[in-house]
């Protein structure tokens, strides 16, 4: 939609422009003297506010060209042909009902309609077994396409699959990756559904969420306003029908989920007189795909044949006629199907052949047909995008002047948290480090509003991603690590940072090796008589000489000459013995203990239960814990909790 000078919003509401019909009179002549009768079918055309324009148009045209076919003289067996309508409703029931109930009291030879797809399957099922055609002015379901299935069923209006490539066609020439699909609980949502599904993937693009429209209770399965903030595409296709729409558009109105955030593809039009014209500037840069006649583009048609129809309906339900501007297209669709199902009935074809390859698709400034792709409308408009733009948007969120709430986690060096007072005398806190000098260089560079909210010192990882999953922040910046648990719950960037996990142990003091050991045993104070007297060289020197003398058992010039001398040297020798095998195992053990190796050397070790498993402390609620429990416990919570990053080291 956009908002243009007087002459253009003419053309605004030839695209969006319609009109609730509220009451419908009609003075059509009774049909009751032919054997030969068609039998239309259509969803709303009572006398009620709620009454359908496509319903209402149809329906008028219908009538106009079985007036046509006998001012025509065209007859079926000599007879001819008349019409019957009936109003299903949007009931699939009511409308094998009302196509039952006119078989059984008339000759009906073929069926106009239905208007829905999802009545469609079931009629068309209805004219195979019965042998009539049955040829629909408006149902798109792909499905209805297999003529092994539904050999006796045509329509006017293109398939969806047509409808899919133009969408994709039109996200490829501005550039859009992926977009968000609305679509209603039905055959025609479903099936639309299927083939925009199909198309995207053929032409790698992404939908990255489908939301139900529950047509039942008249509400989007989803908290629409939380995923359309939360995601990062902002192409929206919303694939409803057009008395759907007012409803959905007033809800996006209300929590400005338009312009200038979003970007919207329709499916068909809606009226902007459901609307406040405060709400004008916000439906600015709204995308309408619809069928629509040759003649919009300048394409040949027969307008003799159209301007005669357009005459009866005048003369027998001039209150319902809009003027040739407003028009819906769905009533000239339904002229071709009642005038090719008459011809055809006339000739005694057996098959009833509708081109419709010469379709067009058209939206604001581009026409498309399945011969060509979009090409630019003969009228030299300028596209004003959502916000008033002539730039087309790059069809991912933007961020410029957006309010963030990010959530950090104290963690040195990424951010460290110190309280300062201010000049005021107040009492602040100043974020340092990493992560915010990187919050700062992306605000210059994209142009958000941080609001940096620091998380509580009990917050676990974990619990930073369940809060970004749960809407309390925006985005979280710090040292999260990547799992692909935590990706089902929210989405990452690219790492900024290198990370792994580690096994960290107490360290073993180390050990004094002393060489002289074996000797504290022996006291410094008692001296040999024979060394007194002596300087303190001489009686070091001759301690040395006497103790390896006894050791190796060659004498130092001692002499032993009574017992008692004799029990002693003996006692000496012996202990020269004992203390040459103590410096020899003290030796071996220091030499040893110095060189040992650590308990645990990797995750294996752990596995193999080296060390008990209650003396293996995990910090709870980060992705360590989740490796533990997953590759090493099996979910068994075994370990010795850690809640706090200094019960790292205390512990």
């Amino acid at each position: 939609m956009m908002s243009w000078s007087n002459s253009q919003w003419l053309f605004l509401y030839f695209i969006l422009g319609q009109f609730n019909v509220h009451y419908v009179a009609s003075a059509w002549p009774s049909t009751n003297s032919s054997n030969i009768q068609l039998l239309g079918l259509f969803e709303n055309v009572s006398n009620t506010s709620e009454s359908s324009e496509v319903s209402v148009h149809s329906r008028a045209m219908f009538k106009a060209a079985v007036m046509l076919s006998q001012q025509y003289n065209i007859t079926i067996e000599g007879q001819l042909i008349e019409w019957q309508s009936a109003e299903t409703g949007g009931n699939t029931i009511n409308a094998l009902s009302k196509a039952c109930q006119a078989l059984s009291v008339s000759n009906i030879v073929g069926i106009v309609g239905p208007q829905l797809s999802r009545e469609a399957h079931l009629i068309a099922d209805l004219g195979k077994t019965i042998g009539i055609p049955v040829i629909s002015y408006s149902v798109t379901d792909p499905d209805l396409s297999d003529r092994n299935a539904y050999p006796n069923f045509y329509r006017i209006a293109p398939s969806d699959n047509l409808t899919a490539l133009a969408i994709v066609k039109l996200l490829i020439r501005f550039n859009w990756t992926s977009c968000i699909l609305i679509y209603q609980n039905d055959a025609f949502g479903s099936g639309g559904a299927k083939v925009i599904d199909e198309a995207f993937t053929n032409n790698n693009l992404l939908i990255e969420e489908s939301i139900i429209f529950d047509i039942a209770t008249l509400r989007i399965r989803r908290d629409l306003k939380i995923y359309l903030k939360n995601s990062a595409t902002r192409i929206v296709v919303l694939w409803v029908q057009s008395k759907y729409m007012p409803s959905i558009l007033r809800f996006t109105l209300k929590y400005d989920l338009l312009g200038p955030h979003f970007t919207w593809i329709l499916s068909s039009t809606v009226s902007l007189n459901v609307f406040d014209k405060k709400a004008y500037e916000k439906l600015i840069g709204l995308f309408v795909i619809e069928p629509i006649t040759e003649n919009v583009v300048n394409v040949p048609i027969n307008t003799t044949l159209i301007n005669a129809a357009y005459q009866i309906w005048q003369k027998f339900e001039p209150e319902s006629f809009p003027g040739l501007t407003k028009l819906n297209y769905y009533a000239l669709f339904a002229l071709d199907a009642t005038w090719s199902l008459i011809q055809s009935l006339e000739k005694l074809c057996s098959t009833i052949k509708t081109n419709s390859s010469r379709s067009c698709w058209f939206i604001i400034k581009y026409k498309y047909s399945d011969h060509s792709d979009w090409e630019t409308f003969k009228e030299k408009s300028v596209i004003v995008w959502p916000g008033n733009s002539l730039v087309p948007p790059t069809g991912r969120a933007i961020l410029k002047g957006i309010p963030l709430r990010i959530g950090v986690i104290e963690s040195v060096p990424f951010t460290i948290i110190t309280h300062v007072i201010n000049e005021f005398g107040q009492n602040t806190t100043k974020f340092t480090g990493y992560i915010p000098e990187l919050i700062e260089l992306l605000r210059k560079k994209i142009g958000f509003i941080p609001n940096i909210d620091i998380a509580p010192s009990n917050q676990t990882y974990i619990g930073l991603i369940q809060a970004v999953a749960n809407g309390d922040y925006d985005i979280v910046i710090g040292d999260v690590i990547i799992t692909a648990m935590r990706r089902e719950s929210v989405g990452f960037s690219n790492a900024i940072f290198d990370n792994s996990l580690r096994i960290i142990m107490r360290k073993t003091p180390d050990v004094s090796i002393d060489l002289l050991s074996f000797l504290k045993p022996f006291s410094q104070r008692k001296y040999n008589e024979k060394l007194q007297n002596r300087s303190i060289l001489s009686q070091i020197t001759m301690s040395i000489w006497y103790s390896f003398g006894n050791i190796v058992g060659y004498g130092v010039g001692f002499h032993v000459r009574t017992a008692a001398g004799r029990l002693v040297a003996v006692g000496l020798y012996m202990l020269s013995l004992i203390l040459v095998a103590s410096y020899t195992a003290n030796l071996a053990s220091d030499l040893t203990i110095s060189k040992s190796k650590d308990i645990i050397s990797s995750i294996e070790d752990i596995k193999n239960g080296k060390i008990s498993f209650n003396r293996i402390g995990v910090f709870i609620g980060t992705a360590s814990e989740d490796y533990y429990l997953r590759e090493i416990s099996s979910d068994n919570k075994s370990y010795y909790p850690l809640k706090t990053r200094q019960g790292l080291y205390d512990s």
